[in-house]
């Protein structure tokens, strides 16, 4: 960190809610799951965490390990929450929301059971409460580990990584982006990335891309 701070390079910690060693076990408590109840394992390969208190307990602290670890080094702690958001894709028995905190805490706000989202290509329409509840979700993990990390490092700076292309469905455009957590006002600045786009060559995606941010308010600085 200090050799790279003589430099004048800005050093930030990136995290993906993805474990390669994470435990699927439902007991464990944080993988996110299908319908089916399996879990969202991924072909990096690793485990996709949910947003469940004991997934958040977890990042808690690692967070907060890394935080220390640069300010001990004399860095300002600037932390990414990289592409940290549902799986983008459904198995044959839906989308992954349905670990078993997101199903009790759902039917505990609005007194019936998550209705199955088959795909990302599902209308958000006629899932309004889904949507909402996940959303939720997402930006109460982001501001828990935030506030916990603040409390031990009051400079800590956090930014988003936000993945377009794997989002550019309707319904993953809400479930993934909490509008009311994930301000200028809270986050240092928004990372837009793509990947697809670049590799498709599509220089308009790309654009768009580039541009996303301002459309939710922040300006060029952040």
């Amino acid at each position: 960190f200090q050799a790279l701070r003589g430099y004048g390079i800005a050093v930030t910690a990136a995290f993906s809610m993805e474990l390669q060693h994470g435990d699927p076990q439902p007991a464990t408590g944080i993988a996110q799951r299908y319908p089916s109840g399996d879990a969202a394992l991924l072909n990096t390969p690793a485990l996709q965490t949910n947003f469940s208190p004991a997934s958040t307990s977890f990042w808690k602290e690692i967070y907060l390990e890394m935080a220390n670890l640069m300010s001990a080094a004399g860095a300002t702690p600037f932390l990414q929450f990289g592409e940290v958001q549902w799986w983008y894709s459904a198995d044959p028995s839906g989308m992954p929301f349905y670990d078993d905190y997101a199903k009790s805490a759902f039917q505990t706000a609005y007194g019936q059971p998550m209705g199955v989202i088959a795909s990302q290509n599902t209308p958000p329409a006629g899932f309004a409460q889904e949507c909402a509840f996940l959303a939720g979700l997402l930006g109460q993990f982001t501001q828990a580990i935030m506030d916990y990390v603040r409390a031990a490092q009051p400079g800590a700076l956090f930014e988003v990584l936000y993945p377009l292309d794997v989002n550019d469905t309707p319904l993953n455009k809400i479930v993934n982006y909490p509008l009311d957590e994930w301000t200028p006002a809270k986050l240092a600045c928004l990372k837009t990335e793509s990947f697809t786009y670049t590799g498709d060559r599509d220089l308009n995606k790309a654009r768009e891309s580039i541009g996303w941010p301002a459309q939710l308010g922040f300006p060029p600085a952040q």
